[in-house]
């Protein structure tokens, strides 16, 4: 069931067009490479859920987090041009797409957002990233939760 959710949100994303044009989406890896591919969506996730486990079947909340990645340098650009402004709608185009289905394609029960921007480094350089925290809410079998 996790990994139904994960491909939901995969596919979901897949093709979003916003700032900077079509994303390219893909999973996390513990090496991330861009290869040119910008603008990029980074889908970390799932993380593991850490409520104690009374029955085999239990309601759980997973936590994604996805990172939209732009190639764009500021650095000598006016003060209203800077990344984080023209980038300001980004999270809401990831959030319009992802919410058309909170029940993403009947495995969840809900699904809800947080969202904001940070820098990163990633092989010793600094990339500017917009993330949405993604918690599903769905019921699982503990003894298998991705079924």
């Amino acid at each position: 069931m996790i990994s139904d959710i994960t491909n939901n949100i995969k596919s979901t994303l897949t093709g979003l067009d916003t700032y900077g044009g079509i994303c390219t989406v893909e999973r996390e890896r513990s090496v991330t490479k861009f290869n040119g591919r910008f603008p990029f969506i980074q889908l970390c996730g799932p993380y593991d859920n850490d409520e104690e486990q009374i029955t085999v079947t239990t309601e759980a909340t997973i936590l994604y987090i996805i990172k939209y990645y732009v190639d764009y340098n500021d650095e000598s650009e006016v003060v209203d041009t800077e990344i984080t402004h023209v980038t300001r709608n980004v999270n809401g185009d990831i959030i319009k797409v992802l919410m058309v289905d909170p029940e993403r394609g009947g495995y969840a029960l809900n699904t809800r957002y947080d969202d904001g921007y940070s820098f990163g480094i990633i092989n010793n350089i600094e990339y500017f990233f917009r993330y949405v925290e993604l918690y599903v809410s769905t019921r699982i079998d503990t003894n298998d939760p991705y079924l």
